[in-house]
């Protein structure tokens, strides 16, 4: 104990009154020593009580962690809706909120950035389990609904597949931790990839894979720890509950 990292941990977050209890729940049962951890959250353009309930749960936790960053501003992000943004691969809005929300934590010291989206619930395990295997990037399994025949996850692999090359998931998960092309939802970043410049970016798939495609074109590896599964709060599918 006294020798483990520094790691800041949140997102940015709008609109999510109905489970951002059960989110920062998650971040309070972690087992990881609290005066290591900086949750950080940004809130944006949220028309609910997210921002409240986020101000409460700092002035009860403050005291046990190490710095506690906030950041709330309702006119970066005017949107139509996620639903539309997302089925006109418009991801514009989510780029400039994921950055602004980097240029955010990058204003305090840390080792290691976790990126957990705000519908995303965590095991108390999940960040030392990531920390165990040292890498530059590495996530947990996340559960993304079953599309075009098959269920997806938070992570891709760039493959050729019926003539065509793209991004895929594997039919079948391996068991243990793989190299994968992109990722997202729930992932750890170690502190020298924001330090060289890497920043999320437009990409008809979602900002996640531009901010991957950009680490792998820097020669940072990217991997996935299947055996990782925290739940993901999916609207209107089915969810994959903790311990699945």
């Amino acid at each position: 104990m006294g020798n483990e990292p520094v790691v800041a941990i949140g997102c940015p977050i709008q609109n999510r009154e109905e489970i951002v209890k059960e989110y920062l729940e998650g971040i309070s049962n972690l087992d990881y020593p609290k005066n290591k951890l900086i949750p950080c959250f940004f809130v944006n353009n949220t028309s609910d009580k997210t921002g409240e309930l986020i101000l409460n749960w700092m002035a009860e936790n403050k005291k046990d962690y190490k710095l506690i960053v906030y950041e709330r501003d309702d006119k970066v992000y005017k949107r139509r809706t996620d639903r539309q943004d997302r089925e006109n691969r418009d991801y514009t809005l989510f780029t400039i909120v994921r950055n602004r929300f980097l240029k955010l934590v990058k204003t305090v010291e840390w080792d290691y950035l976790f990126s957990v989206d705000s519908d995303i619930i965590i095991q108390p395990d999940t960040l030392k389990k990531l920390l165990a295997h040292k890498k530059e990037i590495v996530s947990a399994l996340v559960y993304n609904g079953f599309h075009f025949g098959q269920d997806w996850y938070n992570y891709r692999v760039k493959k050729e597949r019926n003539g065509r090359r793209g991004y895929y998931v594997y039919r079948y998960i391996p068991q243990n931790i793989f190299k994968v092309d992109v990722t997202g939802a729930c992932y750890l970043i170690r502190r020298e990839v924001i330090d060289r410049g890497i920043k999320y970016k437009v990409h008809k798939f979602g900002e996640d894979v531009g901010f991957c495609e950009e680490a792998k074109s820097k020669g940072i590896k990217i991997y996935c720890d299947p055996t990782i599964k925290p739940e993901h709060k999916l609207q209107g599918d089915k969810r994959w509950k903790i311990g699945s």
